[in-house]
């Protein structure tokens, strides 16, 4: 998964669409702070219903165990 901060997210808004279209690889957006609590993910909106489910349910159970 790539991360980046907001302000490379946002200058870099379109091609991390393209990217995450092609390549179906999440991106984190945290900010420069490294504060996880305001972090975000960006996802593919149609990954496939399994591949779709298997993210969904690993980054929920991360987010639970924080």
């Amino acid at each position: 998964m790539e991360n980046c901060t907001p302000t490379k997210a946002r200058q870099n808004f379109y091609q991390i669409l393209k990217d995450i279209n092609q390549q179906k690889k999440p991106v984190t957006v945290t900010p420069a702070n490294g504060d996880e609590d305001q972090a975000a993910i960006i996802i593919k909106k149609r990954l496939g219903f399994n591949s779709g489910n298997i993210i969904f349910r690993k980054y929920w159970n991360f987010s639970q165990s924080t």
